[in-house]
């Protein structure tokens, strides 16, 4: 049933939106945060056909990028932990008259819901930095990505601001220390188990060596990736953000190897020391060969195997 616009006012003002966006033309959501996710998805997939390919988005809340990727053709599977009745995700779907489904589930839950290599694409918008775990569940988004299938990325990046443990803000040698750190190859993250930037759902704040390293270990590889810093952000802190793609290029690193794998690495050592030892001894026996002729030759003799003769005149 199609729905008047006074409806349509009603049921958006009955919601606290956290994304302001535009759902129908002249109606936009009051959220605290603003975002056009229909630019987004057309500059982020300018180059690639949307239509009929499987996306699943992490994290969706009011679900823009879910219900602008769907305009585009993909069939969407969105996630979050949030109640979609509490936040604005059904009623912004039941105004678009949508059929993207909505999971609730952690991401780290992702693979009991969904089989593996089932998406060609996976959103994972503002999502890393919130999690105890970043590692756990970038592996278990890869696990979901069809070989060549891509991950999108965007979250907080270490690049020049930092806190102390208890809040305090950096002195100019640390601030220093910081933009060099966050810039370097040197893979570190800031952890912090209280608030970051006035939010305790910060934990972890990588740079972008960092990312790339916790990438590697779930098997994904960045390919292509931008950083923004600014002086000033939202709230009075400085904005340092990372987006970017990353592509399925393997399986997750095991974390620790099991017994079979520890007899086959301790097999492979020995061998190769073995061999470097025969490799040894031949050299020794061919410096002892060498030196041994070059003491017989002004004697006039010579060695034949382990026979020293005369040498023929």
């Amino acid at each position: 049933m199609t729905l008047t616009r006074t409806e349509i006012l009603q049921l958006v003002d009955s919601k606290p939106w956290f994304h302001r966006f535009t759902l129908v033309d002249g109606i936009t959501t009051s959220g605290l945060y603003s975002v056009d996710a229909h630019a987004w998805v057309d500059e982020a997939f300018r180059r690639l056909d949307l239509r009929g390919k499987r996306v699943l988005e992490i994290g969706t809340w009011d679900g823009p990028y879910a219900f602008a990727l769907e305009a585009r053709g993909a069939l969407v599977e969105a996630t979050d932990i949030q109640d979609p009745d509490e936040t604005g995700f059904n009623v912004a779907k039941r105004i678009l008259d949508s059929k993207v489904n909505y999971t609730r589930v952690s991401v780290y839950d992702v693979g009991k819901h969904f089989p593996p290599a089932s998406f060609d694409y996976i959103l994972f918008l503002g999502v890393f930095y919130h999690l105890k775990y970043p590692v756990l569940a970038m592996e278990a988004l890869s696990q979901l990505l069809k070989n060549g299938g891509r991950l999108f990325f965007e979250g907080e990046c270490l690049l020049n601001h930092a806190q102390r443990a208890d809040g305090r803000a950096p002195g100019w040698l640390d601030r220093r220390m910081i933009s060099i750190l966050g810039r370097s190859k040197y893979p570190v993250s800031l952890y912090y188990s209280g608030q970051y930037k006035d939010d305790d759902s910060n934990w972890h704040v990588p740079n972008l060596a960092c990312l790339e390293e916790w990438m590697k270990t779930a098997g994904l590889q960045i390919e292509s990736h931008r950083c923004d810093a600014t002086s000033k952000g939202v709230n009075r802190f400085p904005t340092q953000r990372v987006s970017g793609v990353a592509v399925k290029a393997g399986e997750p690193r095991p974390e620790h190897p099991m017994v079979e794998d520890i007899a086959t690495m301790l097999h492979r050592a020995k061998m190769v020391r073995a061999q470097r030892e025969r490799e040894q001894l031949t050299t020794w026996r061919s410096i002892v060969s060498r030196s041994l002729d070059r003491c017989l030759a002004p004697l006039g003799l010579r060695r034949t195997g382990y026979r020293i003769t005369r040498a023929p005149r």
